[in-house]
């Protein structure tokens, strides 16, 4: 699994576009670390193929391992973290109601 360390754009709201690599694949997982954030995240995340065709998530995990940190990885049966793929993260910060 690789780790993609990223800086926020603004006070609040970051986003990040990474080519998952091989290394992605063979984990079943990437991570995306927007560094110097200090709060919990809320994100949405998109995955689309090399030819540019929207990835159904299905049963992908996505979690927050840590502040600041997004993680994408693959399910049981219906999505598959694959090299090549483009995933798009757009985070903001969480707060509770």
């Amino acid at each position: 699994m690789s780790t993609y360390n990223r800086t926020v754009s603004n006070g609040v709201s970051m986003g990040a576009v990474i080519t998952a690599s091989a290394a992605d694949a063979s984990d079943g997982a990437m991570l995306i670390d927007f560094t110097a954030v200090d709060y919990n995240l809320a994100a949405i995340v998109q995955v689309v193929s090399a030819i540019d065709e929207q990835v159904d998530l299905g049963d992908a995990l996505i979690t927050y391992p840590a502040v600041g940190q997004v993680r994408i990885a693959s399910g049981n049966s219906t999505f598959t973290m694959t090299a090549g793929y483009k995933v798009t993260v757009i985070a903001q910060r969480r707060t509770t109601a």
